[in-house]
């Protein structure tokens, strides 16, 4: 028997949806890589030229251990 065709298209829209999604996390991580490797490159850059400002400094705790 066939199933009815609503049933079918509901199964396609939610495939669709699922897709979507894949291809806008894959896109988002995309994004995030190139801004990290922009970064890291434009490190290298500053460091390369003899400049030793380049990354804020990490400031620390004043906790006592």
């Amino acid at each position: 028997m066939n199933a009815p065709p609503d049933d079918d298209q509901s199964r396609r829209n939610r495939a669709n949806i699922a897709a979507a999604v894949v291809v806008l996390a894959l896109a988002a991580g995309a994004f995030w890589l190139v801004k990290a490797i922009e970064d890291h490159q434009n490190i290298e850059n500053c460091l390369a030229s003899g400049r030793h400002d380049c990354v804020a400094p990490i400031e620390q705790s004043s906790g006592a251990r």
